[in-house]
């Protein structure tokens, strides 16, 4: 089961157009999401809880909720590793 998952607090981020940048604070790396990975940054706002995001990511993009979810855990297990979200 997939559990919620939160910003770090190192991070700040912006939208500008379709481009999303996040910056870690401790490293000073710079990080540009557009895309699936830009829409998944700004849900996660708003709802931390993964498996709504991924419904909703689903019916935007009108494909399957395991396809998304697959996606989804990708995009997630990356940005942990990179200490930008953190499971919770």
């Amino acid at each position: 089961m997939l559990s919620n998952v939160v910003y770090s607090k190192n991070i700040s981020w912006t939208l500008l157009s379709d481009s999303m940048f996040v910056f870690d604070e401790i490293t000073n790396k710079m990080y540009l999401f557009k895309g699936l990975s830009r829409d998944f940054w700004l849900l996660i706002q708003n709802n931390s809880n993964i498996s709504d995001v991924i419904k909703k990511l689903a019916e935007t993009n009108n494909v399957e909720y395991t396809f998304m979810e697959n996606k989804v855990v990708q995009i997630t297990n990356k940005l942990v590793k990179k200490n930008l979200l953190i499971w919770s």
